[in-house]
């Protein structure tokens, strides 16, 4: 019983750590306590682990950047009227009102 319930607290602060818990059992002397499991967290909380999970795909490289500047030119000197502006009965409607 003793011996599932230290598995147990290795498990979860394995999980809360984001590493594996045999990586934690590698680390501990033959005859361990849990002073010694809370040692071996407290070098992984202190070391920064890298919980982040893996993609499943590579990570593209940014080498080149792009920039655009959008502008708006009027001939007529009247000022434009974006579309997603206009707050027409069928918005209204949508939104409830």
């Amino acid at each position: 019983m003793a011996t599932i319930a230290v598995d147990k607290y290795i498990s979860t602060q394995a999980k809360y750590l984001g590493v594996n818990s045999e990586d934690i059992k590698r680390r501990l002397p033959e005859n361990y306590s849990f002073a010694d499991i809370d040692r071996i967290c407290e070098g992984y909380r202190k070391t920064g682990v890298d919980s982040t999970p893996q993609i499943p795909f590579p990570k593209r490289e940014q080498k080149n950047k792009v920039s655009v500047q959008m502008t708006e030119t009027l001939k007529s000197g009247k000022q434009m009227q974006i579309v997603d502006d206009i707050v027409d009965d069928d918005l209204l409607g949508v939104a409830g009102i």
